[in-house]
């Protein structure tokens, strides 16, 4: 579908319409909406190659909207590994995709492919070991050609402190369990925090249109509650002792520290 043909649009939805949103993808320029990712808006422009396998090259396209997706990884010249299944387009971005030499399109580390059946799993913690002075030499190029995206070190440095936090009940993810949950304890007089990865609460209650008014009622409750905080984009990235948990999001790193912890965060179904 081309950005002019999508789907009619839905109660819910995430995207503004009456806003466009013009961005650049491998040195070309399409036009997407407020609320895009860029993988939604370039699919919505009809591109379905968004990057390269990062051992052979292989062409990739979408394979997840849930923060979940490694194939669609780009960078815009500051930052790179950027999440392109939930990062929102952003007004006169340029993207290119991670890792590839010659472009997208024309990467010709995609002949690599070609040389698999010689290149086998874990090959290149086998070989170039002898002799070992030249172990660096073949080091460096196997890293090149076998990695992610490239740290810009001329690019502004983005500080990120740490803070510490304290509540009675935290709540790890903002579905229906989560904000269920959260609304429980919170009536009950606790201080609820409820965080998701995710830029929208609603978990799967997002996925079809008519668990809309289902979700928009939790999230109403939740907004009249006033010890329930809700924080987006922040990652659970560990839980130690004592209700020690770490929280992390693109600005800082906080020490929660909570009196009880409710993991509600769903599973994925992982293909074999």
């Amino acid at each position: 579908m081309s950005a002019t043909n999508r789907l009619s649009a839905r109660p819910g939805e995430w995207i503004d319409r009456s806003k466009p949103v013009r961005f650049s993808f491998e040195g070309r320029d399409y036009t997407g909406f407020s609320g895009d990712t860029i993988s939604s808006a370039l699919h919505a422009n009809r591109v379905r190659l968004l990057g390269r396998s990062f051992k052979y090259h292989r062409p990739r396209g979408i394979f997840s909207f849930a923060n979940h997706d490694i194939n669609a990884m780009v960078e815009d010249g500051a930052d790179t590994n950027i999440r392109g299944d939930v990062t929102p387009i952003r007004e006169g971005a340029h993207y290119h995709a991670v890792n590839t030499f010659g472009g997208l399109r024309s990467d010709w580390g995609r002949y690599l492919d070609w040389f698999g059946r010689f290149l086998p799993v874990g090959f290149y913690y086998k070989t170039f070991h002898r002799p070992r002075a030249m172990f660096p030499f073949f080091e460096k190029r196997i890293r090149a050609m076998a990695g992610l995206g490239a740290i810009n070190a001329k690019a502004p440095r983005l500080r990120t402190p740490k803070s510490y936090d304290f509540c009675d009940v935290l709540v790890i993810g903002s579905g229906a369990a989560g904000l269920t949950a959260g609304i429980t304890a919170a009536r009950h007089g606790a201080r609820v925090v409820v965080v998701d990865e995710n830029r929208r609460p609603g978990g799967s209650l997002t996925y079809r249109p008519e668990h809309a008014p289902t979700l928009a009622k939790l999230l109403a409750e939740a907004k009249s509650l006033p010890t329930i905080d809700i924080r987006p984009l922040t990652v659970a990235a560990g839980c130690y002792a004592d209700h020690w948990v770490a929280l992390v999001n693109d600005e800082r790193l906080v020490k929660m520290r909570a009196k009880s912890v409710v993991i509600a965060s769903g599973c994925f179904e992982l293909p074999a």
